[in-house]
Order: structure tokens, then sequence, then C-alpha cells
């Protein structure tokens, strides 16, 4: 309460405009989906479309929004004039072309969707989807991973649920891609099968895009970047071939299936090592980006892992993490 009263104070004196005004830089900004009333727990990947739109005046009355090819530009010839925002989506969401392409393509927004390929090929949902609707969406009392000793309660209250997720989307963000394969198999395997197609249906803000569907938001200004093949975080605990692979093979696919260069890529939660950097040098890609809060510099190997902030979806929270960001 005291928090919001104390950041409502701060925006009546307009001092989102003072952090904007003290903080000239660049800024390149991510979401994930955008969707119509999308269930704050089960949905959380998706901000709602009206809370979108709002935002969305917002960046189009202060800042200059710019596609990711005249970003690179800039960036190369460093002539970045301070207000230039990247706008950025992870994933690849069908809600993409549904929700958020229309209220792009409408007002002439460039905008920029990094997939995960073997998720937009055979359908799979990501991870934590899969964790969200075992844990918040379905019936079950008890949650049980064989594969990491985990077999929790989760009926007595919201509270309740939320230190489960915790528990085990820790675990899905450090292990390696063999182990996260395993561990949302058994989520999974928690639920009868109806009940599942139920699930997935009901929220189906958490399905994403087909080629097909790419292929349409593509007329829509939306440039494509890769997000791996099995949007895998790319730290220490993967096979070095395997991360070398993810990134060398998505890059293939999304090229052959829509006979583009893909020159842009987005390290899935923002992980990178060294290695990885230099995976997405070699693979050719003009551009990485990470999730990171800071400002970038001119260095060669910083264009590998270009810093973003993800956009909160509260809209006082919003204007002040969109100014007050990226620090030094």
């Amino acid at each position: 309460m005291i928090k919001s009263i104390l950041k409502k104070t701060f925006l009546f004196f307009r001092g989102d405009i003072l952090l904007k005004k003290t903080n000239k830089t660049p800024r390149v900004i991510f979401w994930h989906g955008v969707d119509n009333n999308p269930d704050p727990l089960i949905e959380a990947e998706s901000i709602d479309k009206k809370a979108f739109i709002k935002q969305l005046n917002y960046l189009e009355k202060n800042y200059s929004i710019i596609g990711i090819d005249d970003f690179h530009l800039r960036y190369k010839n460093n002539k970045f004039i301070g207000d230039e925002i990247l706008l950025t989506f992870d994933d690849g969401y069908r809600n993409n072309l549904t929700v958020l392409a229309p209220i792009l393509k409408e007002r002439n927004i460039p905008y920029t969707v990094f997939i995960s390929t073997k998720n937009i090929s055979e359908g799979k949902l990501f991870p934590t989807s899969i964790l969200r609707l075992v844990i918040y969406g379905s019936s079950i009392t008890n949650v049980s991973i064989p594969f990491l000793n985990i077999n929790l309660s989760i009926n007595k209250s919201d509270d309740e649920k939320k230190k489960t997720y915790a528990i085990i989307n820790e675990f899905i963000k450090e292990s390696s891609l063999k182990d996260v394969e395993i561990i949302c198999s058994q989520l999974i395997n928690n639920i009868p099968e109806n009940e599942w197609d139920m699930l997935v249906n009901k929220y189906n803000s958490v399905k994403p895009l087909t080629w097909d569907e790419i292929r349409e938001i593509q007329k829509t200004g939306c440039t494509i970047g890769s997000h791996c093949i099995d949007h895998i975080c790319c730290h220490d605990n993967q096979n070095k071939e395997e991360v070398k692979n993810q990134i060398v093979e998505s890059k293939k696919t999304i090229e052959k299936e829509l006979q583009i260069d893909c020159n842009y890529f987005a390290f899935p939660n923002g992980d990178y090592t060294d290695y990885a950097k230099e995976c997405v040098r070699d693979a050719g890609y003009k551009m990485g980006f990470s999730t990171k809060r800071v400002r970038f510099n001119y260095q060669d190997n910083e264009q590998l892992a270009i810093p973003r902030f993800s956009m909160p979806f509260n809209f006082d929270t919003f204007k002040i993490t969109l100014n007050l960001y990226p620090k030094n």
C-alpha cells in the first residue's frame, strides 16, 4: 500500500519524465505474449491487451520506436540519439499473431519475435507453461516428480502452490536440456490425459505459433529471430555441443522455413556463457540479446549479448522501470 502511494506521488510530479531526461540512452525491452484477459497465474507470460495498449501509447508519446535492423545499424555506426526503443517478444506465442500483430500493424510499429524452433515445429509447450498448468490449473492435490525426488502437496492455498512452483521452476532454469525434458514429462504425468488437453485448450495463450502463422506475422512488420531450438538456458550446466547445436541449427531452420536471413538471437532466460556468445558470433548472427538492466557499450563482444529488460504489467511500475533502466 505504501509503495503504491509513493509510486503514484512520484508519477504525479512527473518523476518518470525526469528519469528519462537524466537517463538518455537507447533501450531494448521485451514481453512474451499479449492476450485478452489472461489468467494472472496460469498465463503469466502474457500481458492483458488493454494494459499493453496503455503501455504502447506511452511509448509512442515519449520514445522513438525503431526496428531491429535500424537498431543494429545505429549500434554499428554509434549513431544513437538516446530516445530509441526496440520492442521484442520472446518464445513465439500464438497470441503474438492473433492479438499483438493487429495492434502493431495498425500503428505501423516494427517489432521482433524470437522463436524456439522445435516448439514451433511440434507445437510443444514451454517448460514454465507446463509447470503453471500443472500447479495452478489442474485439479490435482499432490505433485510428484520422481526424477527430482519431489512429492509435494498443493491442495491448501495459493501460497503453497507458489512455493511448489518456485522450487520446481528453479530446477527447470538450472538443469540441462535432457533433465528438463524428463521433469516436464513427469509433470504432465500427474494429470489425466483428458484433463491435460482441456487445460491446454482453456488456457490457450500458452500455445506457440505454427510456421504458417509465423509467415503471416512476418507480413505485419515483424522480424523473426532465434530463441534456440528447445528454449534451453545457455548456462554452464548445458553440454557445450548442445549449446552450439541449439544456436546454429535454429538459425538454419528459420532460414529454411521462412526463406530469410536470420540475423538476430536472444538467449532464453538471458543465460549465456562466453562460449555461448562465441557460438552466436560463429553462427553468423549480427546481434545477440540477453536480459540485463544495464547499459550496453560498443565493445565487439557486447553486440553478442545486448542487454534487454522486461516490462512489468502494472502501468505505474512500467513507467518507473522503463525510465529508470538501463543503468551503468
